[in-house]
């Protein structure tokens, strides 16, 4: 094994226990990447307790319009589902205008609070690769993050180890060529994805793609589940496997002995 990764941990800002177990492993120099919640109920405190490790991971924005509490009053309480926003997008059934106010709101808000644009962009369960965002989150980019690079979620070579690939690669495919349309930097090579439902072997997975001879972003969510964690996302236990993973021995000798290189950008 020899390869170059971006090693990304999702969500922070959704919770306390997210928040430090993430904090942690990036004092380790176990991440390469934060993408953040800024819409998250944890997000301020967690941003506080990130700022001294900025010279030690990209942090980035993490669009989210599935279960959070939105921003934006007139969008309601919560965020719906995953499967309902991608049918609405699909369908061109989401207020444009309403989307591009939430999206200017966690931009802001996200700028508030950290201080200065996000290195990247993506999105809490995809969505960034979705109908009508996606071109809103595109244009606004431009005016609030314009150096930002941004997750691609098309990879062939993933197709084969897990169904979501596939799902992704029809979902993000108009994705993909507008980010190379528009030059934006962006990341070939993606894995992170497995079934939540179900144990898995995460050292294994995480063998067989940091083994990957091509630069990878490999997106993870680790942390300490917590009853604010609970109150907006369903996977708890798999966080405490990968964070038991990335806080291991195992994974700090691929780090010591540079069978792995962590990198922030693409």
């Amino acid at each position: 094994m020899k390869s170059t990764a971006i090693i990304c941990a999702d969500d922070f800002g959704i919770s306390a226990g997210i928040n430090r177990a993430i904090v942690d492993l990036a004092a380790q120099g176990r991440l390469s990447a934060v993408s953040c919640m800024s819409a998250g109920q944890a997000w301020a405190e967690g941003a506080a307790a990130l700022k001294p490790l900025c010279d030690k991971v990209a942090v980035g924005l993490h669009v989210t319009f599935t279960y959070l509490t939105p921003l934006t009053k007139e969008l309601g309480e919560r965020h719906p589902p995953e499967k309902t926003t991608i049918i609405k997008s699909w369908l061109r059934c989401l207020d444009a205008a309403l989307i591009e106010k939430e999206i200017r709101a966690q931009f802001v808000k996200f700028i508030e609070v950290w201080g200065a644009p996000p290195d990247f962009i993506d999105g809490h369960q995809h969505v960034h690769v979705l109908p009508v965002i996606r071109d809103i989150l595109l244009r606004l980019r431009v005016e609030y993050a314009p150096k930002a690079w941004m997750r691609n979620v098309v990879d062939f070579t993933a197709l084969k180890e897990d169904r979501k690939y596939a799902v992704l690669a029809v979902l993000g495919w108009r994705w993909l060529q507008l980010l190379k349309k528009h030059n934006i930097p962006h990341n070939k090579r993606l894995r992170g994805a497995y079934d939540y439902t179900k144990p898995v072997n995460y050292a294994a997975l995480m063998t067989q793609w940091c083994a990957l001879t091509e630069p990878v972003l490999i997106y993870c969510h680790p942390g300490f589940p917590d009853a604010g964690l609970a109150k907006f996302d369903s996977v708890l236990e798999p966080r405490r496997v990968e964070y038991d993973f990335f806080n291991g021995s195992l994974f700090r000798g691929w780090l010591e002995q540079k069978q792995i290189t962590l990198v922030r950008q693409p």
